[in-house]
């Protein structure tokens, strides 16, 4: 899968939602985009754990609102 540009596209879409604490209350940020496991196999586990890391959800000790990974394709119309 290629972007409209012809950058590669992940396999996988995900959409990740964290509320973390500031000095005046909490932020809720959402964040998207295209992934691919680096290794065939990588558990849904594995991904999260990777992915926020990538989001910076970990080292800010956010809790996690909401995760959807899902594969990046649409079903194509049949007939």
């Amino acid at each position: 899968m290629t972007t409209a540009n012809g950058e590669p596209e992940g396999t996988h879409h995900y959409i990740l939602t964290l509320q973390t604490s500031t000095p005046n209350g909490y932020t809720i940020t959402t964040n998207s985009g295209a992934y691919t496991p680096p290794e065939e196999g990588e558990t849904r586990y594995q991904s999260f754990h990777a992915l926020l890391r990538h989001v910076g959800g970990e080292s800010s000790g956010a809790s996690v609102l909401f995760f959807s990974l899902e594969p990046n394709f649409t079903a194509r119309p049949t007939g």
